[in-house]
């Protein structure tokens, strides 16, 4: 996928000689980087609050990307938050027109899961997934740093949430991340180890080395499985019993593929109850096959 490149913003226009915009957030200054390619802030955020960033025509986009796990985008510069409180370090890209987002600690260092279940949760895996779209970190699977580590959502109950668009932050091609209690190398959900993480998702499954031959707590689409284009996936993660936590997830989006068509002449066109296409059931439950509960 191509993203288009704005070559210039209101940030790095030059006023005067050497004036450049401050750029705010919820009435508080952002800080450049050297460069100025990027503006950070670790603030503390409440849910349902709305906050307004100003210095930037990005801000106000149609395309700005406010990452939907943490922000609904109101317009005008406004969004607001709907993530559970707490601080928060939020990146502001203007090349890329979007935030970056993750969990923190008052002085700005990364959030990590604790043993109970809270805190935060990061995806870590192939550059087939990134916000805002996977394209940016293109041969740079796999890199640990805050910049390339996802940080899911908390959204109550030690449930984390993750969005993501097929075509934009992921690639259909390329599904092979793991969840990790930082963001880096330690602890992971991997069903042989202490948090033996497994999927209600018939399409989403958890790698599991010595039964699915797929690599231990690595996600991946089920074999027969098409990931379409444009489709969005809410991927929960639920770490209530943290030893064995529950990853589901649900299609947000719509879009059917034509029917395929059998020996029989008959079109058997299988969907989960959340309206994703399979080409078979590979567990136990009820589905949807032309239309009708199975």
């Amino acid at each position: 996928m191509n993203v288009d490149i704005p070559a210039k913003s209101v940030v790095s226009v030059l006023l005067g000689d050497t004036e450049q915009n401050a750029v705010t957030f919820g009435g508080m200054e952002m800080i450049p980087s050297d460069d100025r390619n990027s503006f950070s802030i670790n603030t503390y955020l409440e849910k349902g609050k709305t906050y307004t960033a100003v210095g930037d025509d990005a801000f106000s986009s149609p395309d700005f990307y406010e990452d939907p796990d943490f922000f609904i985008k109101l317009g005008n510069g406004r969004f607001k938050f709907t993530a559970l409180s707490g601080y928060y370090n939020i990146k502001f890209v203007p090349a890329t027109k979007s935030f970056r987002i993750y969990a923190s600690h008052e002085n700005g260092n990364p959030l990590s899961l604790n043993a109970d279940g809270t805190g935060a949760l990061w995806a870590i895996g192939s550059d087939g997934l990134h916000k805002p779209y996977y394209s940016i970190i293109s041969n740079q699977g796999w890199w640990t740093d805050t910049d390339h580590a996802t940080c899911m959502a908390p959204v109550g109950n030690k449930r984390y949430q993750l969005t993501l668009t097929a075509g934009r932050q992921l690639n259909v091609n390329n599904v092979d991340f793991k969840f990790f209690g930082q963001a880096g190398w330690g602890v992971e959900l991997n069903p042989t180890r202490e948090y033996r993480i497994s999927s209600t998702s018939d399409v989403f499954l958890i790698g599991h080395q010595a039964v699915n031959g797929h690599s231990d707590g690595n996600v991946y689409v089920a074999d027969g499985v098409t990931l379409q284009e444009g489709r969005t996936f809410r991927f929960i993660v639920d770490m209530s019993v943290p030893s064995q936590p529950v990853m589901s997830v649900d299609d947000i989006s719509t879009g059917i593929k034509h029917p395929e068509v059998y020996a029989d002449g008959l079109s058997h066109e299988w969907f989960t109850l959340s309206g994703i296409k399979i080409e078979r059931p590979h567990k136990a439950g009820v589905y949807l096959c032309n239309g009708k509960k199975s």
